[in-house]
């Protein structure tokens, strides 16, 4: 009995579990409750587990949500405490994380709609005609730029299609 009665040994047993749960090594248990060695603490958490009824999983959905809770629960001071808009940006950064991941534990996310379309041209088509010029006017301007040494980003060609717009509008 390691000097507890049975119901402080088992509060004792549930205690070193709560502190596995949050994420300490056993030797770091056996530190805190007093235990010869990081055994004594592991044998303590198993006892508690053994003691347990077998977990449903909406029970350990239940328990990662106590989980994220207590994650929470550390991080909020970190950022009413913050002396940087980097260390508030990154308690804030923490905070959603475990929002998030609360969120998509318990499905309160909307679901997100995906659909897929896919088209088949058979080159054809006046759409699918219209469709190959641009792409071959766009080709052809890329390269036109890239050759006279001109910045190719995506802006910069968009800014080119859009002056041949207008120069064929003013036609």
């Amino acid at each position: 009995m390691n000097g507890f009665g049975e119901s402080d040994e088992i509060q004792q047993d549930l205690d070193c579990w709560r502190l596995r749960v949050q994420g300490l090594t056993y030797a770091e248990i056996a530190a805190e409750k007093g235990y010869a060695g990081p055994s004594g603490a592991y044998a303590a958490v198993r006892r508690a587990q053994e003691r347990a009824i077998t977990e449903s999983s909406e029970e350990l959905r239940l328990l990662e949500a106590q989980r994220l809770d207590y994650l929470e629960q550390q991080l909020w001071p970190t950022l009413e405490e913050a002396d940087s808009v980097r260390d508030r940006l990154q308690a804030v950064g923490g905070i959603l994380k475990v929002m998030e991941r609360r969120a998509k534990l318990w499905g309160l996310d909307a679901p997100t709609k995906a659909q897929e379309e896919v088209a088949y041209y058979d080159g054809t088509s006046p759409e699918a005609q219209e469709m190959h010029e641009a792409m071959t006017q766009l080709h052809e301007i890329t390269l036109a730029r890239k050759r006279s040494g001109l910045d190719v980003s995506h802006e910069a060609i968009m800014d080119t299609i859009h002056q041949i717009e207008e120069e064929l509008r003013s036609q």
